[in-house]
C-alpha cells in the first residue's frame, strides 16, 4: 500500500514493479505504481518475476526476461 511504499523510500530503497500490474485485479499495485510516478519517478525499477507471471495478455505461458517491457509499457500509458 502508499504508505509501505512511502516507508521503503524513506530507507533509501527502490520500488519494483512486476507484470503483476498488468492485471486487472491489482488495483492497489497500480495505485501505488501511479503514486510513485508522480512522487518519486526516480525511485521505480521494472522487472520480471521470470519464468513466472508474464504479463495479462499471456497469462498461463511462460514469462521471459523480455517481458519488463510489458511493465514499461503499461505504466507509460497508464494516466
Amino acid at each position: 500500500d502508499l504508505r509501505e511504499a512511502q516507508a521503503i523510500i524513506d530507507l533509501g530503497f527502490y520500488l519494483g514493479f512486476t507484470n503483476i500490474v498488468t492485471y486487472k485485479s491489482a488495483v492497489q499495485v497500480q495505485e501505488v505504481l501511479k503514486w510513485t510516478k508522480e512522487n518519486y519517478a526516480d525511485k521505480i525499477l521494472f522487472e520480471t518475476d521470470s519464468p513466472y507471471l508474464p504479463p495479462i495478455h499471456r497469462r498461463g505461458e511462460i514469462c521471459y526476461p523480455k517481458d519488463v517491457r510489458e511493465v514499461y509499457k503499461y505504466q507509460s500509458l497508464e494516466k
